[in-house]
């Protein structure tokens, strides 16, 4: 039986504003939530009877939450405290040339350093779910 091999995240770039990052050491997509809202109503199925009746609920969705992206990137960043929730496009570039991209939000960004070690930018990013 064939496998399929496992991607190599090392490689991958992450562009945001016209700022390229081509250092990553780490990133992580988490996948929006969603919101549901309950409809359950009085013809909804039941489980039991008499006394040990239960409904069963029903939920609908009523909105989907954008994906964000976290990322670390050796290297001092360029980002200055006006950066923090500004808008701009963002991609995020596999090694096979695959990315993810949309205009996101500058979330947070913490730059940190220590002795012996190489300078770091860890960012986030939250995608709006619409385009500037």
């Amino acid at each position: 039986m064939p496998t399929t091999p496992i991607p190599n995240a090392q490689g991958s770039t992450l562009a945001f504003g016209g700022v390229t990052f081509p250092k990553l050491t780490g990133w992580k997509v988490q996948a929006g939530g969603v919101t549901l809202f309950d409809r359950t109503h009085m013809g909804s199925s039941t489980y039991g009877s008499g006394e040990n009746v239960r409904v069963v609920k029903q939920f609908d969705v009523s909105a989907v939450e954008p994906d964000s992206i976290e990322a670390t990137a050796l290297g001092p960043s360029s980002f200055g405290p006006s950066d923090k929730g500004r808008a701009a496009a963002l991609t995020l570039t596999f090694p096979d040339g695959t990315s993810l991209f949309g205009t996101a939000a500058l979330v947070n960004y913490t730059v940190e350093g220590q002795v012996g070690d190489l300078v770091k930018t860890s960012m986030s990013f939250k995608y709006l779910g619409y385009e500037v």
